[in-house]
């Protein structure tokens, strides 16, 4: 140790007192860094950074060095193993990264993690060491590690401290870089670089020579931080620029990194990252833990794999998944290799023979029989010619020229486009001159949507930057997860996308041409960049959407799987995801009902093929011309609206039944139809305009739909992976039956996509309101195709179509008693008023009913009338009170009974798909004996249900549950007539059995629980806005009431007072004339009178009935 410290000082002398400032900071700087350093693992510095060392001429290339992050890890490399320093956080976190280390590396190597020496015999690398906190406990569990540093003064402090003992002594350090040992041509079993990553010049090339270290199959671990507003506030805002605790620019928000741009970055060095978990920091307990929050710091483990780039499929087999529960017989233990479409298909093109139309440019000339002139208009090469072209025909001077009425737009051309082609006679679909068949058997979804976009399909590196630019983008702001999630669970799906794509105009002002200029679309990379947004965010808008409806959070997208295979990644793997831990902890179950958005399970792969049969849906539903929703797009587009808005408006259009529901309306025709023997009386209702048949004939084509022929290809392939479908047999023989019939065949009524589109996705497991939005979902590729070819067509103008008016040519204003009713076509239709608006009608009644006298109660108004008001308020609000606690009480137990039912409600699937397996199974193996086995042989019961009470806040609720008596009379033995599969049928039976008591009991409590709060809220609104206000008028009243007596009884007395003063004063007056005209006599005063004393006769008594 003397030694150690010998050398520390002779390296970094100069700075001792650095050093020693260091280690003398108060506790609370040492609490900044800590926190600090949660979401950067540079060290951290209380002065500017000094200037970079001079690299040692023997040092490795600096590449891929950033020597800024150089210089500020020299700065403190003497400080690696001081475990009060600047990397006391890394000591802290570093049993928790050895914990996920040693978890999937013994996983990933079939080691056991419960041995001292897990590692042995293979040999990690520590890429950018520091001192080696990381490289020693790797090398005492067995492992032989290289660690590696670009900073010198790093790798002697790791060899000091390594050569302290002698299991760490034979690490090998070494002054370089990745880059470097690759052109060694070094190979190792595990490559390790953790929070290093951010640090570095060009994060995809480091991740590059990563791999290249990485022998095929080894394991890749990588740690750093998110690039995530709590993670810019903490660590920029608050710490540099507010409280000021590290130098400005310590950090660089760009060089953090989301975990979906690491997961790109790695699946493009050829790294499958298999788990990706996040690491908090609790500062209550001072520790580190794996969580599933990685909105901070997170780690994620990967495998070096070979992909191929345009099926990206890996080289590993993965187990098969079926999406519904059916699969289990089909898939539950099969190896699925990669599948190629192509030999289910025709590889015959109908359409080769087919020549182009020529030019048809040319005069043509029209005769007016109305006025018998003559006029010529110019033909186009594809036969058009130009509406204005025909203003010119008129009859006088009161007529504005002639125009085309074409409801529907059934023969209108209003743009000029290269991206579709559509012969609807010779049933012939292409795509930029490509035939859907053989894009269909040879391409996929992203590299034909490559092509609508740009004309050309693209080369090998062209696709691979377009699919990374796509799945770069396929993330969606929080913002929109919350506007989904504040949609009702049982909305139509298509609504929920039709809000979330006019949401993203609102996320996106910098697209937007109304906020920005409408200069801003003549940009490619801004209009390229609007496209790989959508198409990235389309599917997992999708995916939200269905998992609302199945009242699940969001999925985070897998950027390391193909387009299609992303998306149903979102759908599936939240079971897997779920199932990794006990969802009946409370913490767990906390989350289930709070997080908005999942990571999934990284290791649930879907099955290929089922993903390679949508991405042949995708790549047949991408583009139809000018349909509906195409043309409300360009529509909306002309008017130099955002891409998102027009998107929107197309989605609403698509939304549609007559547009977007028809494989829909497919499937209700074949349940109508029920079995093969209605055929024939189902045919002859269509023919007899009885029934509607639908999936037959098109606006377009007058022959077979060419998807359509394709499509009955991928249905045979989906119903032998998931079973054959009922309904496909009574698709296939009405098919025959109205192909064979002349009165279709004449009104050539063929098949067309949508016939059989609606029955792969039956199969499939999607339900059918959510076929709008896989129809949706590949159309925008379509969409985005014409805005972005709009946008460069000069002859694009605001669209703005003429109308035919059929009106009352002039009228003249009448005032309104003048006016008389002539017709009932225009009056205004009685609007039906349903019974919650009588209800409210009813109470605004009797609130207005209560206006006046009636908002009071009639009292006496007295003093005493006026104590037994306010003793009753007293009581009303204590009430009110009281009931407020109960409504609240019974809302929480509510909640948290309906928080159970969805639970209960998704596990029962599961039970239910166990159940109908085991009895499918049982019924296999019994054959016709089932029935006598099962039904006959038992006697009893063995389940039985009881009913209990449950007191809440006062409320007495229904509870049910189960219960067994004895033993279930059982006469079955043995494996010979299949009595091992009848007990396991009847143990998932009496699974579903205690499932449904379960549901029974919380549905009863749920209902019981509603009422009891309607009821109490009544109350609680009675005495609140009822009780209460006619108390407190009341009082009011009585205390305005004895007011006024007390002010009129003050009136009243005082009257009296003045009075009494006037009576006095004439009395005195009196007395004193008296009293004169007695002296002006002299007359004696022998009657007894005293002058003075009549003076003072009033004044001198007192009087009681003066108050003042």
């Amino acid at each position: 140790m003397a030694v150690a410290l010998k050398l520390l000082k002779q390296l970094r002398a100069p700075h001792t007192s650095s050093t020693i400032l260091h280690r003398n900071l108060s506790p609370r700087l040492s609490s900044i860094h800590s926190a600090t350093r949660l979401f950067s693992d540079s060290p951290p510095l209380t002065e500017p950074l000094p200037a970079p060392p001079p690299l040692n001429p023997h040092s490795p290339s600096p590449s891929s060095l950033n020597q800024y992050e150089l210089a500020k890890f020299a700065a403190v490399a003497e400080t690696w193993w001081d475990s009060e320093g600047p990397f006391k956080p890394l000591h802290m976190l570093n049993p928790t990264r050895l914990a996920f280390i040693r978890s999937t590396l013994c996983r990933h190597f079939g080691k056991d993690p419960l041995s001292p020496k897990p590692f042995e015999g293979l040999k990690f690398i520590d890429v950018g060491c520091g001192g080696g906190i990381l490289s020693e406990p790797l090398a005492r569990m067995g492992a032989t590690v290289t660690g590696v540093d670009a900073v010198e003064k790093n790798i002697n402090i790791a060899r000091v401290h390594a050569d302290l003992d002698p299991v760490t002594s034979r690490i090998d350090y070494q002054c370089t870089t990745a880059e470097k040992l690759v052109e060694e041509q070094k190979n190792f079993d595990a490559v390790f670089a953790l929070e290093v990553i951010e640090h570095v010049a060009d994060p995809t090339e480091f991740c590059k020579s990563l791999s290249a270290l990485t022998v095929p199959g080894g394991a890749t671990v990588v740690s750093t931080i998110n690039r995530s507003m709590r993670a810019y506030a903490a660590a920029i805002v608050a710490a540099e620029y507010i409280l000021h605790w590290l130098p400005k620019g310590t950090h660089q928000y760009s060089s953090f990194l989301t975990p979906e741009e690491l997961a790109l970055i790695l699946e493009r060095a050829s790294i499958s990252v298999q788990e990706m978990t996040g690491i908090e920091y609790n500062p209550l307990t001072g520790r580190w833990s794996l969580s599933d929050d990685v909105s901070v710091n997170f780690i994620a483990y990967g495998i070096k794999t070979v992909t191929s780039k345009m099926s990206r499929v890996t080289e590993f087999p993965v187990t098969a998944r079926g999406r519904l529960a059916v699969l289990s017989a089909h898939l539950a233990a099969a190896t699925i290799e990669p599948y190629e479409l192509g030999p289910a298909l025709e590889p015959h093109c109908a359409s080769a023979h087919v020549p182009p139309p020529g030019n048809l440019r040319g005069p043509l000339t029209i005769v007016d029989e109305r006025t018998g002139k003559r006029y010529q208009v110019q033909v186009s090469e594809e036969g058009t010619v130009k509406a204005t072209d025909l203003k010119k025909i008129t009859t006088g001077k009161n007529d504005k020229g002639l125009k085309v009425y074409d409801p529907g737009y059934l023969n209108t051309a209003p743009v000029r486009s290269s991206i579709c082609y559509i012969d609807g006679d010779e049933g012939i679909l292409r795509y930029r001159g490509y035939p859907i068949e053989e894009l269909a058997e040879s391409s996929t979804f992203l590299e034909v949507a490559y092509l609508l976009m740009y004309g050309n399909l693209p080369s090998e590196s062209q696709y691979v930057d377009w699919e990374f630019a796509v799945s770069q983008h396929s993330a969606v702001p929080q913002g929109i997860l919350d506007i989904i999630q504040a949609i009702p669970h049982d909305a139509h799906p298509m609504g929920v996308l039709v809000s979330a794509m006019s949401a993203l105009s609102v996320f996106h002002p910098d697209a937007n041409p109304a906020l920005r200029g409408q200069e801003i679309y003549k940009s490619k990379q801004v209009r390229d960049k609007q496209i790989a947004r959508i198409l990235g965010k389309a599917p997992t808008i999708a995916a939200a959407a269905y998992l609302r409806l199945a009242g699940r959070p969001a999925v985070l997208p897998a950027n390391n799987l193909s387009y299609s295979e992303n998306f149903l990644y979102m759908l599936d793997s939240f079971d897997n995801h779920c199932g990794k831990y006990d969802i009946w902890s409370p913490s767990n179950l906390i989350k289930h009902f709070s997080v908005r958005i999942y990571r999934g399970n990284r290791s649930y792969k879907p099955n290929p093929r089922l993903a390679r049969v949508l991405d042949v849906l995708f790549i047949l539903h991408a583009e139809h011309e000018m349909n509906c929703s195409t043309a409300a797009a360009r529509h909306l587009a002309s008017s130099g609206v955002d891409v998102y808005t027009a998107l929107a408006g197309a989605t609403g259009a698509l939304y549609g039944p007559l547009h977007g529901g028809a494989n829909e309306a497919v499937l209700k025709m074949l349940n109508e139809i029920g079995t093969v023997e209605n055929i024939p009386d189902f045919i002859e209702g269509v023919k007899n305009r009885k029934r509607k048949m639908s999936g037959f004939g098109h606006r377009v084509y007058k022959n077979y739909d060419p998807r359509a022929k394709v499509i009955r290809k991928l249905a045979e392939e989906v119903f032998s992976i998931v079973g054959r479908d009922p309904l496909i047999e009574v698709a296939v023989a009405l098919e025959k039956a109205a192909l064979s019939d002349e009165y279709f065949v004449k009104r050539k009524l063929y098949p067309n996509v949508d016939f059989y589109s609606g029955l792969i996705y039956r199969a499939m497991g999607f339900p059918t309101e959510f076929f709008p939005v896989l129809f949706a979902i590949p159309r925008m590729a379509g969409w985005l195709a014409h805005w972005r070819e709009s946008l460069d067509d000069p002859d694009t103008k605001i669209m703005r179509p003429q109308q035919v008016y059929t009106g009352n040519w002039l009228r003249h204003y009448i005032p309104p008693r003048e006016r008389i009713v002539t017709s009932d076509a225009d009056k205004l239709s009685q609007v039906s008023v349903s019974n919650a608006s009588r209800r409210r009608l009813a109470g605004s009644g009797i609130f207005e009913n209560m206006s006046g006298q009636s908002q009071r109660l009639n009292v006496v108004p007295t003093v005493t009338m006026l104590g037994v008001m306010k003793a009753r308020l007293v009581g009303a609000t204590r009430g009110h009170a009281l009931l407020k606690k109960k409504s609240d009480a019974l809302t929480v137990q509510f909640r948290q009974i309906l928080k159970n039912i969805v639970a209960t409600k998704e596990s029962m699937g599961d039970v239910m798909k166990n159940s109908s397996f085991a009895l499918t199974e049982a019924k296999y193996v019994a054959g016709e004996n089932i029935k006598h086995i099962v039904l006959e042989n038992v006697h009893n019961a063995s389940i039985k249900v009881r009913s209990r009470q449950e007191n809440v806040a006062g409320v007495k609720l229904p509870k049910f549950e189960y219960f067994t008596e004895g033993e279930t009379k059982n006469d079955l033995t043995g494996l010979a007539r299949g009595g091992q599969q009848v007990q396991l049928c009847r143990a998932a039976y009496v699974k579903a059995i205690e499932v449904l008591v379960e549901l029974a009991s919380l549905q009863t409590s749920f209902l019981t629980l509603d009422e009891a709060i309607k009821t109490t809220n009544r109350r609680v609104n009675a005495l609140e806005n009822v009780v209460k206000p006619r108390l407190e008028n009341t009082i009011s009243y009585i205390k305005g009431e004895l007011d006024e007596l007390e002010r009129e009884d003050f009136f009243r007395l005082k009257k009296i007072q003045g009075y009494k003063k006037r009576e006095i004063e004439r009395q005195m007056a009196a007395a004193r004339n008296f009293a004169n005209e007695q002296v002006a006599e002299k007359l004696s005063l022998k009657k007894g009178i005293s002058l003075h004393s009549a003076q003072n006769l009033l004044s001198a008594e007192k009087d009681d009935d003066i108050i003042f």
